[in-house]
């Protein structure tokens, strides 16, 4: 219809984004004492006897923690030249719904920077964020890791209550968002993989605010959907090629837990690296 009215539409080419939540940069290391006692009693109540075993492993050094897959991610992207794009969960309060390792540990400042050489790095705004305050603290303690301004965000479990959380984002200096997609199911929440500004409908402007949607998070493929890592990985070529397709946008969430060496995750870090691999090659 552009075309036939004389405006000349320039396609862009398909382009994939990697993305990804880390909630808990680590499932033993750098716990404190507190919470690696209470955990190492869990286990021991439970007699998980493999975990327990694990976690000492881990913590004398003879064995990787089983979500630092960080090396096997940058390595991964660098081979296929590709940015990715990594989010932070820094609540400075841990509890039921925010579980990730102290934002004030060193390793968590080391860790923040090994990123930021492949990728950007965003906030993941913690449970309790739609508390002003605590959105601002979270976002100026990252920027202080990174000692550089901190752009983009997306929502801990995808949780949104609009217009609210978008002009909190935008008044905290936030300009891209990667929340718009689904945590019940898999697909396109806002009909396209391509990015979008805010329309604020309560004051009838177009906001500064920029949206990317995702279609496909790893966790909603297995635990909302059900599906194995054959049938999810089934679905995400079939977006793949869908997106490829249109020229458009194809941007995932993973977690760093599902690419470990957990071995409630099996077989996810190897299909996701041939799925790479396989984008790498209809991107180049």
């Amino acid at each position: 219809m552009l075309t036939s009215a004389g405006v000349k539409v320039v396609l862009k080419p398909f382009r994939f984004l990697p993305s990804y939540d880390i909630d808990i940069a680590y499932s033993y290391k750098f716990k404190g004492i507190r919470r690696t006692v209470g955990a190492l009693g869990k286990d021991l109540l439970s007699a998980n006897s493999k975990a327990v075993l694990s976690r000492f492993k881990v913590l004398a050094g003879s064995q990787r923690d089983p979500y630092d897959c960080f090396d096997f991610l940058k390595s991964l992207h660098r081979s296929n030249n590709l940015r990715a794009l990594y989010f932070m969960l820094l609540a400075r309060e841990t509890g039921k719904f925010d579980k990730n390792n102290s934002p004030e540990h060193p390793a968590m400042h080391q860790l923040t920077n090994f990123l930021s050489n492949d990728g950007a790095v965003g906030i993941h705004p913690s449970y309790f964020s739609n508390i002003v305050s605590v959105l601002h603290w979270e976002k100026k303690k990252l920027e202080g890791m990174l000692r550089k301004p901190v752009r983009q965000s997306r929502q801990h479990y995808i949780r949104m209550r609009l217009p609210d959380t978008y002009s909190a984002l935008l008044a905290a200096g936030i300009n891209e968002d990667y929340s718009m997609g689904f945590g019940s199911c898999l697909g396109f929440r806002a009909g396209t993989g391509r990015s979008f500004l805010w329309y604020d409908l309560e004051n009838e402007t177009i906001t500064a605010l920029r949206i990317h949607p995702f279609c496909f998070m790893d966790s909603t493929a297995r635990f909302e959907e059900g599906l194995t890592v054959d049938e999810a990985f089934a679905k995400l070529y079939t977006m793949l090629q869908l997106l490829a397709a249109h020229n458009s946008v194809l941007t995932t969430v993973f977690h760093n837990f599902s690419l470990g060496t957990d071995p409630e995750w099996e077989g996810w870090s190897e299909r996701y690296r041939d799925f790479v691999n396989y984008c790498g090659t209809i991107t180049s």
